[in-house]
């Protein structure tokens, strides 16, 4: 257990009152809320020890390798041909051509090459100096280290936004949703993606993301997540909980990770950026530009993605 731990009420609808789920192996419990039927991490580290992850070693693993985005970082390959999950679904869902976008926790800036390459005018944020830095000189994105709460917008500034696998990790809800909902214009998209706790429902402790480290403080199901973003005036035009499986080209799956094939890709996803004409050459066979599809699946599927338009003032 971390050594600075906080009680805290539901973070949602401030309810006190709450049914434990689990205990974990780090002392730590998970509990739902009687009210609203969040789920959430209580006792939770106090919000300096949660900051703390966030530095240089949660996207690079010199502090611990088994946390945050270590391994998915310097590759400008893999950015540019593995197409970020879900981005088929915010698609289907809204064109993008010339919408204004803001993908918070934008990381190295994937999906805002692939928003940009669907011709938006997309801008990420991200509090990591060093992950948004090489964004901006590597892929020549407009990556910017801010919070939500401290970006420096005008109300209804932006036609879509994004997160990927962010809203589990905020401190303050209330703060985070309200900003959100401040910046959306109305008609606008929210595009989440969240693990599902459904999915923790059935398949319990073989639920991989139920020992997440200490940056996981919030657990989603379809409900709750409906339940906080209506209380922000945005309602899902399209929910899902899906499994993502990797494709190739020709809509086959590379079901053995171990395979000849999927080694040969793995190694040429780490070659140098001097080796980029063998990269080209060989990624007609080896990586597709679509390779994550996303296969709906019931309500117990590994990752729930989201679809909210905030309400028209008319």
């Amino acid at each position: 257990m971390p050594s600075k731990v906080e009680q805290i009420i539901c973070p949602s609808c401030k309810e006190v009152k709450f049914d434990e789920i689990i205990e974990r192996c780090d002392g730590l419990k998970i509990v739902r809320c009687l009210s609203c039927g969040l789920a959430y991490l209580n006792p939770r580290p106090v919000p300096e020890e949660i900051y703390k992850l966030y530095e240089e070693g949660y996207y690079t693993g010199k502090i611990d390798k088994e946390i945050g985005y270590a391994g998915h970082s310097g590759s400008i390959h893999e950015i540019k041909y593995y197409c970020p999950y879900g981005f088929d679904i915010l698609l289907e869902e809204t064109k993008l051509n010339n919408k204004r976008v803001l993908d918070i926790g934008c990381s190295f800036g994937k999906f805002v090459y692939w928003m940009r390459k669907a011709g938006a005018n997309a801008v990420g944020i991200d509090i990591s100096e060093e992950s948004t830095a090489w964004g901006r000189k590597k892929l020549s994105l407009d990556l910017r280290k801010e919070t939500l709460e401290s970006l420096d917008e005008q109300d209804s500034s932006f036609d879509v936004i994004t997160m990927i696998d962010i809203i589990e990790h905020i401190v303050d809800l209330d703060g985070f949703m309200s900003k959100l909902s401040s910046l959306i214009k109305p008609g606008g998209l929210v595009f989440v993606q969240t693990p599902n706790f459904e999915s923790y429902e059935k398949w319990h402790k073989q639920w991989r993301y139920l020992y997440t480290g200490l940056e996981h403080i919030l657990f989603f199901d379809s409900t709750s997540i409906d339940k906080i973003f209506a209380k922000y005036d945005m309602f899902p035009s399209r929910e899902t909980s899906v499994f993502c499986t990797i494709a190739c080209d020709k809509d086959t799956y590379f079901k053995n990770r171990g395979s000849i094939k999927n080694k040969l890709r793995s190694i040429l996803l780490r070659l140098p950026d001097c080796f980029s004409f063998v990269h080209l050459l060989l990624s007609k066979f080896f990586i597709s530009k679509h390779v994550y599809r996303c296969d709906t699946i019931g309500k117990n599927g590994a990752i729930i993605i989201g679809c909210y338009r905030k309400k028209n003032n008319n």
